[in-house]
């Protein structure tokens, strides 16, 4: 199972030019090599400042006259969880859009199965970011613990929840779990 949503057109962009479509994706090291041709900024790099990172771009697609939120990024985990642990889902987040254009949101959600039975452990929405144009990254996350009775694989989920036009795309970094103290 892929990091990135089922039915998403992937790309990946090294070093060269190419515009990512909507529904579309990169993973770049510099913003430059993604241009849509729409006015994205140019010469911006991962959350770090390596400009030998890579950071995930996100053109998002959707229908501003019905909006919906659109999975955007998915990963299942089957590793052991301990049951009565928190953990922390956490990413590093930034905005391509324009002060003239739509903002970016997203929600996290993760979801617990024991047996093929879903359980909602969290969810959290980003509401809208405030950053234009990757002016900064900001680290969103979600905790979630793992009930008593355990779970046999847990579904990390990140959603848009923006509403779709000129804007509303994003740029993810640093996708992680950790255990937090309890």
């Amino acid at each position: 199972n892929g990091l990135i949503a089922p039915g998403a057109d992937p790309y990946y962009i090294g070093h060269g030019y190419s515009k990512i479509e909507d529904g579309g994706y990169a993973v770049v090291s510099n913003s430059t090599y993604a241009d849509d041709y729409t006015g994205w900024v140019h010469n911006k790099t991962d959350h770090t400042g390596n400009t030998n990172g890579g950071f995930l771009l996100i053109n998002v697609a959707g229908d501003a006259l019905n909006p919906t939120e659109t999975l955007i990024l998915n990963k299942e985990l089957t590793a052991p969880f301990c049951s009565g642990v928190r953990y922390n889902f956490s990413l590093w987040a930034s905005q391509l859009a324009a002060p003239n254009q739509l903002p970016s949101s997203f929600k996290f959600k993760v979801i617990g199965y024991k047996g093929g039975t879903p359980s909602v452990l969290a969810e959290q929405n980003s509401y809208a970011m405030v950053d234009y144009q990757m002016e900064a990254w900001s680290n969103y996350g979600v905790t979630f613990e793992i009930p008593a009775t355990g779970v046999d694989r847990v579904m990390l989920e990140v959603w848009n929840v923006g509403v779709a036009g000129s804007g509303n795309d994003l740029v993810l970094d640093d996708i992680k779990v950790t255990t937090c103290s309890p």
